[in-house]
């Protein structure tokens, strides 16, 4: 009786599906910085450029199955490439063309 709730859901259960996959692909990233990489372009895309990733390192760190000292090193190097700005409890991406 409600078909506009049933595609909906449907709609969801393919967002929901979609996002698996693209977590599945970035993972299987072998590279630690290209799989972070990775996790940032995807995060990036949920909440547009400019806004900055309201997210600590200690959980993007989970997010990449990496360790929070091996973050750290590579969002160091991103920093000195100019590729992103660290700051409390937030990553903003500063040059998409060369991310």
């Amino acid at each position: 009786h409600t078909p506009p709730l049933w595609r909906a859901l449907a709609g969801l259960s393919a967002m929901n599906a979609n996002v698996a996959v693209q977590v599945a692909r970035d993972l299987m990233v072998r590279d630690p910085a290209e799989r972070c990489k990775a996790v940032l372009r995807r995060l990036t895309s949920s909440v547009g450029p400019d806004t900055p990733l309201p997210i600590s390192q200690s959980e993007l760190a989970d997010m990449c199955a990496l360790s929070r000292g091996k973050i750290s090193e590579i969002l160091g190097k991103m920093e000195d490439q100019g590729l992103l700005l660290r700051q409390y409890r937030s990553i903003q991406l500063v040059s998409r063309t060369k991310f």
